[in-house]
């Protein structure tokens, strides 16, 4: 053997362990624990900052130089070993460097030889310089704990989805579905859906945005362990994006307060937008930019906008306001709201333009909309059709008006009625005492023709005015509808157009008012066509027992219509066509049409009118209806003739003088024994010194009881005295409702002797 090669083999192996230990960062040591004996090599102190050999080779050198915190299981893993337990260890621990720092070393060691009783003779091993993966190893260790304590305490949940399938759920979400983490570990996440469609379509949703943002967010539900839902927002990112199969990252949001926010939001919101809807007037809601951002459907219907149209709309292109008076636009006004300390802005009445063109008259109001800070945000605007309340104001205004007129006209009528009654009965008797032949009887004709236009003339006011209360009967309207307009069309160029259904009810009416009423009405639409036309009667049936018309009482009503295809009403004339003494003709006395208003006003019914230039005027009436059979006939007396009844003993009180000289010379005419009283006092005593067969007793008597109060005294004495009521205003429902305070007819002044026969024969045989 050639011991200088064998020698240089050791020497290069040597050597190449030695660099193989430096480049390792290791050092070798030697153990003989029988000899307590510890050899160190050079690297074993280098590597620690020491010099070779800077402190001895003693095991106690070594010992003392390992952490406290670390000795004992040092200690303990060569324990075992030399107790045989173990061929050998290896451990990690701290030792103490020349500098005092401490360094991390991976200590490993083995029994090389043991002596006869197998305890071991040599031990030897290698100290390694581990520190800096020790403490990468620790950082990481530290880097995981705070995840770990983040992922604990984090109020979100978090996990990781490979293959579909739930890991390392943290704290969070383990919570939020009820299950464990062992539970949740390994677990499909299809447990967590509630359907399958719903699983996959939330698979779908986050691959996609993921493929297009990096990350994927969706809202869906999930079901915890017990079966019930939560909602959640789940975001998905995977941990390595070039491959997904790596796994992804999530987190879970709990939503389930907010959904349930949002819900009870959509709510409220619908409820306040029924509420909106329900009730009468018009809402709109602006934001501070002043963009529309609800609308009920009242203001849909009053602007014409839909809110699908008005939404985000500019409130001025919407809500355009004008001045009633001359139709200029009123601008700013909600403007001020948001730029000043005011707290509402009101308008009375504006007109209001809606989208088609269309016109409606309205009163507002608008109140700022502020946050909890007090800084506007919005504007909320109020308003309402006033149309109606308008109209209803007119014709409140119309109404007073012909109550101060009736005042005046109920004033004269009593004394002008006593006129008439001398005149036209006067000149009645003067008739009846001259031969037709005799040169005065025309002359007598037209002063009684002239006088019977006074009588019309008066009852025109008294029918306008106070005066008119109507003596209602059951009548039917069809043939005196046709009589009355027929005859007022006679000798004109009109044709009249009836259309008139054969189960027409009967009306509740004053006969002779309504015969007043069409005639009026016929006069008026006659004179509009001046070169012929035609005038178009519709009458119906109409119901209005459910009360859908305002301003009506419920019940059955006629509806007349007259329309006629004449010049037309000018829209600044329509509505003063019912005022007394308003006529565009100027031979017209303004009469005609508010007598029409006062007595249909009066028979508790409507009248409305819709007239434009050009194209014809249309009257509609609405007339009370009675479900009772009309009248035969017209119950006047047609002519005079002698009287029916046996002689009567007749007594009548009249403060007027020459009234009383009048009816005496009419009834002593007609064969009857006539007495007369001026007052009350005077027909009472005159009664009970001889009983009289009928009393015709006036209504008013000035400073002292009239009519009414006479009788009651009368019928004190015999309860069974029968008697007429007569007066020359018909304002008091006495005459026309007589019966009811016992009288037995009315006799109207100015009254004709044929009338007043008839009122006796009525009254005596009734």
């Amino acid at each position: 053997m050639n011991i200088d090669k064998t020698r240089e083999e050791l020497r290069a192996s040597r050597e190449q362990l030695e660099f193989a230990l430096r480049g390792a960062n290791s050092g070798i040591w030697d153990w003989f624990p029988q000899e307590n004996k510890i050899y160190f090599d050079d690297n074993y102190y280098k590597i620690s900052g020491y010099t070779p050999h800077e402190f001895p080779c003693a095991y106690e050198e070594w010992q003392n130089r390992v952490h406290p915190e670390d000795i004992d299981q040092v200690l303990e893993a060569i324990s075992q070993t030399i107790d045989g337990k173990n061929e050998g260890f290896t451990t990690k621990f701290r030792f103490k460097k020349k500098n005092g720092d401490w360094m991390w070393i991976l200590g490993q060691g083995k029994v090389i030889t043991y002596d006869a009783d197998g305890a071991p003779v040599r031990i030897a091993g290698m100290h390694t310089d581990i520190d800096e993966s020790k403490k990468g190893e620790l950082a990481l260790k530290n880097s995981e704990a705070r995840l770990a304590s983040i992922l604990r305490v984090a109020p979100t949940g978090i996990g990781v989805t490979l293959d579909r399938v739930i890991h390392r759920p943290n704290r969070r979400f383990c919570e939020m579905t009820g299950y464990n983490a062992e539970e949740l570990e390994g677990l499909p996440a299809r447990k967590l859906y509630l359907t399958e469609e719903v699983f996959e379509w939330v698979g779908r949703e986050k691959y996609r945005q993921i493929s297009h943002h990096g990350t994927g967010t969706v809202e869906t539900q999930m079901v915890r362990k017990d079966g019930s839902l939560f909602d959640v927002l789940l975001s998905s990112t995977p941990i390595n994006p070039d491959n997904l199969g790596e796994g992804i990252t999530f987190t879970a949001l709990d939503i389930t307060d907010r959904k349930q926010a949002e819900r009870n939001l959509r709510e409220s919101e619908e409820h306040l937008r029924t509420i909106l809807n329900s009730i009468g007037d018009a809402v709109i809601a602006t934001d501070f930019q002043q963009k529309i951002i609800n609308l009920n459907r009242v203001a849909e219907k009053l602007t014409g906008w839909s809110e699908n149209e008005a939404l985000e709309q500019n409130l001025k292109d919407v809500f355009q306001l004008a001045d009633p008076e001359d139709g200029k636009p009123i601008k700013n006004f909600v403007h001020h709201l948001q730029t000043s300390d005011a707290h509402t802005a009101k308008l009375r009445h504006a007109q209001l333009k809606m989208k088609n063109g269309g016109e409606h008259q309205v009163a507002c109001s608008a109140s700022p909309i502020k946050d909890t800070e007090g800084s506007v945000k919005g504007t909320v605007l109020v308003f309402r059709d006033i149309g109606e309340e308008l109209r209803l104001h007119s014709d409140l205004q119309r109404i007073q008006t012909l109550e101060s007129i009736g005042i005046l006209a109920g004033g004269i009528a009593h004394d002008f009625n006593n006129i008439l009654m001398g005149l036209f009965g006067n000149i009645t008797m003067a008739k009846r005492k001259l031969d037709t032949e005799h040169p005065a009887f025309k002359n007598l004709e037209k002063a009684e023709n002239s006088a019977e236009r006074a009588k019309n003339l008066t009852g025109k006011l008294l029918t306008f005015a106070k005066g008119g209360e109507p003596i209602r009967d059951h009548v039917s309207l069809t043939e005196l509808m046709k009589d009355v307009v027929l005859f007022d069309l006679t000798g004109s160029n009109v044709k009249a157009i009836f259309d008139i259904p054969s189960d027409l009810w009967t009306a509740d009416v004053d006969k002779g008012q309504i015969q007043q009423v069409f005639s009026n009405l016929t006069t008026n639409a006659n004179q509009a066509m001046p070169d012929g036309g035609k005038l178009f009667i519709n009458l119906q049936n109409y119901d209005n027992t459910d009360g859908k018309i305002k301003n009506l009482s419920p019940g059955k009503y006629l509806k007349v219509s007259v329309r006629d295809t004449g010049t037309g009403i000018n829209k600044q004339d329509l509505g003063k066509i019912f005022d007394p003494y308003f006529s565009t003709k100027q031979t017209g006395s303004g009469l005609g049409l508010a007598t029409v208003y006062s007595i249909i006003h009066r028979h508790k019914g409507q009248i409305e009118v819709d007239s434009s230039p050009g194209q014809g005027t249309t009257f509609t009436l609405l007339i009370p209806a009675s479900d009772k059979t009309p009248v035969e006939g017209d119950n006047k007396p047609k002519a005079t003739r002698r009287n029916s009844v046996d002689s009567a003993r007749i007594l009548v009180m009249d403060d007027e003088l020459v009234i009383l000289d009048l009816v005496s010379e009419m009834l002593e005419s007609l064969g009857h024994k006539v007495e007369t009283a001026t007052d009350c006092e005077k027909t009472l005593r005159r009664y009970r010194q001889n009983e009289f067969d009928l009393l015709i007793l006036d209504l008013t008597i000035p400073g002292g009881p009239g009519g009414l109060e006479t009788l009651k005294e009368i019928h004190a004495i015999n309860s069974q005295a029968k008697a007429l009521v007569a007066s020359g205003y018909a304002e008091d429902p006495v005459m026309s409702r007589y019966e009811e305070y016992g009288f037995k007819g009315v006799v109207c002044k100015p009254y004709s002797i044929e009338e007043l026969q008839h009122a006796i024969e009525t009254a005596l045989t009734g």
